[in-house]
């Protein structure tokens, strides 16, 4: 009798395969995924909102009142919109028979009862991005948000584009100012709000696409790694030498229930990708968790196509007596995969900015090929992922040796513990990045910048080697030319001055973001203070950017420039008051401050 892989843990890796790359990329996700439970039999994975409990309360409330209204459930697309109006549909279906309802239904309805038992009606639009012109008027009519008829709730789930167009095509003056109110909201990325319409209905609005993009993927990998079917697995002939175990044993600590550093240090990447101002959908967070466990490629064959191991390539494989290559540390990065293929996730998309392996000062090579530094490098990643990069033979040492140098750098990333003597940013192209992760420990309360950052931004607002870093400076050429350097003042913003309201900050918006604020008494600015414009002002005021870093961080710093001067600057062509000239300022190179000029106008 042949042997065999313990059935439940095949089915949890066949819908975990589902998951992957590969997966639909629909705006049915949630739909296909429940398709995917009742083929596999596996429980489904459940990534709880921060907002669940709260939507649900809000239209409890909202049915036992009696009152009409909207509950409006937005976000982008893979953002769990669907999820949460089937999250809302299952409480309220309290186990009856209805439940079977919401797969059989486009608009699905549930017939309730108020708080004085009078009858009282819930419709659900899963999903709003159908075709307008098709819809029947029934169909409409669920999906109307500025008229809703007496005692009922609609749930509706949509997308911001999707919400502002149906508003807006209601074509009356409350969906006028309804559209106007909430596009501001979305805007600055609130949660959630409530708007009171003047037919006497309430529109709540939960917004599921702010969320911290880190904390979202470590309850992702926590519940994907920490499935109790893994467990059986134990059962397999080739548990030993399992490698899809494996490579869940690098992110996940079996013993004490939490992720290991590889998946902690994988999400602070996640982060500083939100950072950037990327959206992260949970659907593209699952794809990536997905591929972390299951990826493979082999440096001997070329990949024609993404891959995703399955407990039947594990057996082939165990039979023929060659296992599977797999390296996990470059899954963590979607390397794994093709190009092409990498393009369709938005996190894979974002990986190589960063990247890690590709470079390193000769300190840490020397600790991944000397003897004694190797075996402490080697004990952090571990025994069974490590000779995988050190214990081939000396064919493959000659012949695939910068690939092999690539995976080893992402393994000391990824793996070694963080020490004085060691930073592993510089493994990286974001050689700043333990300052940006200590700005963002510390982003709850405004903070002054730090003064290589207001060097750095000196020496890009005026193209001078200046070295002052009490004052940000912001200078012109006089000219339409495109020229960086500038010599004539245009405005000058003190970091720290006597109001404690008032200077150069790093804070976090509304949505978490890090922020740089720029704060005087009656004028006030702030920007997105991006991973990649943090390394770009750092490494100008420590004087130096590889030109391959600075062309789109360039750009963003000079957009930053000119709001300033459009802030700061003091503009008088637009005063009242009549001048026969203008008083200008020279900025030294030297000491940043300079001789006044007066211009005859």
């Amino acid at each position: 009798m042949a042997l065999k892989p313990n059935e439940e843990a095949e089915k949890w890796v066949a819908y975990l395969h589902g998951l992957g790359p590969a997966s639909s990329n629909t705006n049915a996700f949630d739909e296909w995924l429940t398709l995917s439970v009742r083929a596999t039999g596996v429980r489904p994975l459940e990534i709880a909102c921060a907002s669940d409990t709260e939507i649900i309360r809000t239209v409890r409330d909202i049915v036992s009142g009696g009152k009409s209204a909207v509950v409006l459930l937005t976000g982008m697309a893979g953002d769990g919109k669907t999820r949460m109006a089937r999250v809302v549909w299952e409480s309220l279906a309290c186990g009856s028979t209805n439940k079977s309802v919401w797969d059989e239904e486009q608009i699905p309805t549930l017939e309730l009862s108020d708080g004085n038992g009078n009858p009282y009606k819930v419709t659900f639009v899963k999903d709003m991005s159908g075709d307008m012109d098709t819809e029947t008027d029934s169909e409409r009519a669920c999906k109307t948000i500025t008229e809703v008829s007496p005692a009922t709730c609609r749930v509706i789930a949509c997308n911001h584009g999707r919400l502002l167009e149906r508003i807006r095509g209601e074509e009356n003056a409350e969906a006028e100012r309804l559209s106007v109110d909430i596009e501001k909201l979305l805007f600055k990325r609130i949660k959630k709000e409530s708007f009171e319409t003047q037919a006497g209905h309430t529109v709540h609005l939960f917004d599921l696409s702010v969320y911290d993009p880190s904390e979202k993927f470590e309850q992702v990998l926590e519940q994907v790694c920490g499935r109790s079917e893994w467990q059986k697995c134990e059962e397999c002939p080739c548990y030993a030498q399992c490698v899809i175990n494996r490579n869940r044993l690098v992110l996940w600590d079996d013993e004490k229930k939490e992720l290991r550093t590889p998946a902690k240090r994988q999400a602070e990447i996640i982060r500083l990708i939100g950072c950037n101002g990327v959206h992260l959908p949970i659907r593209d967070l699952l794809i990536v968790a997905s591929n972390d466990i299951l990826g493979m490629h082999s440096l001997k064959s070329s990949r024609k196509r993404k891959r995703l191991m399955s407990c039947a390539d594990v057996f082939r494989a165990q039979r023929a007596g060659e296992p599977l290559e797999s390296y996990v540390f470059s899954n963590l990065l979607g390397e794994n995969i093709l190009p092409d293929d990498r393009k369709k996730n938005i996190v894979f998309r974002e990986f190589p900015r960063f990247g890690i392996g590709k470079y390193a000062p000769r300190y840490a090579d020397k600790m991944l090929t000397d003897g004694a530094l190797s075996r402490t490098v080697k004990n952090s990643i571990g025994e069974f992922v490590s000779k995988w990069l050190w214990g081939l033979n000396s064919q493959y040492e000659e012949q695939f040796f910068s690939e092999l140098l690539q995976l080893r750098r992402q393994a000391l990333f990824f793996s070694y513990p963080d020490k004085e003597n060691f930073n592993r940013w510089t493994l990286t192209a974001f050689t700043y990045g333990d300052a940006y992760a200590e700005l963002l420990s510390r982003i709850s309360q405004p903070r002054y910048v730090s003064p290589l950052l207001v060097r750095g931004m000196n020496r890009v607002f005026t193209g001078q080697y200046i070295f002052d870093d009490k004052v940000v400076w912001v200078t012109t050429a006089g000219t339409d030319s495109k020229t960086m350097q500038g010599e004539l003042l245009r405005c000058e913003i003190k970091v720290r001055q006597r109001t404690p309201a008032c200077g150069v900050f790093v804070q976090s918006n509304t949505a978490g973001l890090p922020i740089i604020r720029f704060k005087e008494p009656d004028v006030e600015l702030e920007s997105l203070l991006t991973p990649h414009l943090f390394e770009f002002f750092m490494r100008m005021g420590a004087g130096y950017v590889p030109d391959s870093f600075s062309k789109e961080c360039l750009s963003q710093a000079l957009q930053l420039k000119f709001k300033l001067i459009k802030h700061f600057a003091v503009d008088t062509a637009e005063s009242d008051q009549q001048f026969d000239e203008i008083s200008l300022q020279t900025l030294s190179m030297d000491t940043g401050t300079g001789n006044n000029i007066t211009v005859k106008i």
